[in-house]
């Protein structure tokens, strides 16, 4: 999928149907999340990166109408569905987008808690996702939480060709067309650049993140 055609309005329809627990990882998010906002702020901010679609936003949002978003995406065209989205559920949060990346916000920007939910397995390599999550550290209040979920494993492997193949069945069962899992599969290399999870928290581990634990398997 480009995320910057008319492919996109497919998006809402279809992304559930390609990850499997796709609602349950954002309501098992909230879970997590929700407890860790400082108690003494009215107004958390919460930065959402890869906002389009708005999944978080409405996930989080209808759940807890005081929290303030910035939402960022490189994609106009995903901007364009997250704001159609949260405009059809009413949210009563203040919501600022941003189209641009995690550069674009201001030096002295922090916030109290940042999501970041299938994005960094489009960033190519080890080299360029320790420079992004390090910009997102620099956005982070001390101690704020730091919600990641992407695409663990190491193509060419045994265990990765196992997952592969769940992921085929568990979209072919879900009546994708298999043109759309062929396209899926190719991009692994091209488009999608999954990370292992020791190098993941080996990376996160030599930055700020002084604690890293999994949430969602």
């Amino acid at each position: 999928m480009s995320w910057n055609d008319s492919t996109v309005n497919t998006y809402e329809r279809t992304i559930p149907l390609k990850i499997p627990g796709y609602f349950t990882l954002y309501e098992t998010l909230n879970h997590f999340l929700f407890p860790m906002l400082p108690l003494e702020t009215s107004a958390p901010r919460i930065l959402v990166i890869g906002a389009g679609g708005g999944q978080e936003i409405i996930s989080m949002g209808k759940q807890n109408h005081t929290l303030e978003f910035t939402g960022i995406d490189p994609s106009k065209l995903m901007l364009q569905l997250a704001k159609k989205r949260i405009e059809k559920e009413e949210l009563q949060n203040h919501i600022h987008f941003i189209h641009g990346t995690v550069r674009s916000l201001l030096p002295n920007s922090l916030f109290d808690a940042t999501t970041c939910m299938l994005v960094l397995h489009f960033i190519p390599n080890i080299t360029q996702k320790k420079e992004f999550l390090k910009e997102i550290s620099r956005h982070l209040k001390p101690g704020a939480p730091f919600f990641l979920s992407t695409i663990n494993g190491v193509r060419h492997t045994n265990i990765f060709s196992v997952q592969l193949n769940a992921w085929r069945h568990h979209m072919l069962q879900n009546q994708i067309p298999s043109e759309d899992w062929d396209r899926f599969e190719n991009s692994f290399g091209t488009e999608m650049f999954p990370i292992s999870e020791t190098d993941l928290l080996a990376i996160m581990g030599g930055m700020w993140f002084y604690s890293n634990h999994s949430f969602f398997h």
